[in-house]
């Protein structure tokens, strides 16, 4: 995914909440609908009421996507929507969630839908890798210190 088509792809599924968002689909949006805020309030913000219009108009255009994007970034991470709620908690609410939009996605298909990276391959390997490592409870001996006899 090209981050042209990661920053089209919320905006073409503005409405759907099902589904995952890959962490690159998810800051990709971001990323430019902060550089669009900002462009827009630098070249119109002094142009009074109309350039305030303007901004709002595209600040609200921006939301509805962006929550979208937010909550299947969520699913992403196995996690329900209603996790963006712990942005209404002060400070920490909001290191939640960045947090949350940090961590790498889930391997292979959740509860909320197939892996949006494509890592099939990665995903069918990845129970085997568990059951070869699974028994392996025990830590290996510490070697001596300079000066320990064996």
């Amino acid at each position: 995914m090209t981050f042209l088509e990661a920053v089209q792809a919320p905006i073409r599924k503005a409405l759907v909440f099902s589904g995952r968002a890959s962490r690159k689909e998810y800051w990709s949006f971001s990323l430019a609908w902060l550089v669009v805020l900002i462009v827009i309030g630098a070249t119109v913000g002094h142009a009074g009421p109309i350039g305030q219009t303007i901004y709002l108009v595209a600040y609200v255009a921006a939301f509805v996507p962006l929550l979208t994007v937010s909550v299947r970034r969520l699913h992403d991470l196995d996690r329900t929507g209603f996790w963006l709620l712990a942005g209404f908690i002060p400070f920490v609410g909001s290191l939640i969630l960045l947090y949350f939009m940090i961590l790498p996605s889930e391997i292979g298909s959740n509860t909320y839908g197939p892996d949006p990276n494509g890592d099939t391959e990665i995903a069918a390997l990845y129970p085997a890798w568990v059951a070869l490592h699974d028994d392996d409870d025990t830590v290996p001996p510490r070697p001596p210190w300079p000066g320990e006899g064996p």
